[in-house]
């Protein structure tokens, strides 16, 4: 019977136990010292929601490490400092199937989306915070057609939205805070990026 279907890690000794527990849905990994890896979450065929936060050491993720993750539903990764997540092979990406939402925040080292992000055109909500360095959001957002929800927090590289927003007709709300540049942008009316995000029902510029 397949009865463990979540599982919680703040130790690294905990997750000597994970690797033979194929049928976990939902894994938390957070705030784990000397933690470098999680190449094992590959082996974890039924995951519904990952989420990695806090994990202050953590550099480099498989370049692999989506592929066979095909149920993934929800993918959060919060202050990981050390975390380059540039390496992740876009074919590792295509095989997010069924991902609808994914939250990206405090990871200063990532300073462009990876470009295999774009495949993933399942996602419903997105979230961007405190990423420090991101300098552009890229036109192919336009492929997430049926995003519902853009989040972008603390982000002050970002000057200007895509062109492809004005394409996005699902989305429904869009949250823009401490941003300085942009907010200035997309203010109603009289912002140059207002006519990309007039269309939004719900827009929230603070």
């Amino acid at each position: 019977m397949r009865s463990t279907t979540s599982a919680s890690a703040s130790t690294s000794s905990t997750l000597i136990v994970l690797s033979p527990l194929p049928y976990i849905t939902i894994l938390s990994l957070s705030n784990i010292k000397n933690l470098q890896s999680v190449d094992y979450v590959e082996s974890l065929t039924s995951l519904k929601e990952l989420r990695l936060e806090y994990c202050h050491e953590l550099k480099h993720l498989s370049p692999s490490i989506f592929q066979c993750l095909s149920s993934l539903q929800r993918l959060t990764i919060s202050v990981c400092e050390e975390l380059d997540i540039s390496n992740i092979d876009d074919s590792s990406w295509r095989g997010l199937r069924s991902l609808q939402h994914l939250s990206l925040g405090g990871v200063p080292k990532l300073v462009a989306l990876p470009e295999g992000l774009q495949h993933v055109t399942t996602l419903r909500s997105l979230g961007l915070v405190r990423c420090l360095k991101l300098r552009a959001i890229p036109e192919w957002i336009g492929n997430f057609s049926s995003l519902q929800d853009l989040d972008i927090w603390a982000c002050p590289g970002l000057t200007s939205l895509p062109k492809a927003i004005r394409s996005m007709t699902c989305l429904n709300t869009l949250q823009i805070r401490y941003c300085p540049v942009l907010i200035q942008r997309c203010r109603k009316e009289i912002g140059e990026d207002w006519p990309k995000i007039s269309h939004i029902p719900v827009v929230f510029v603070i």
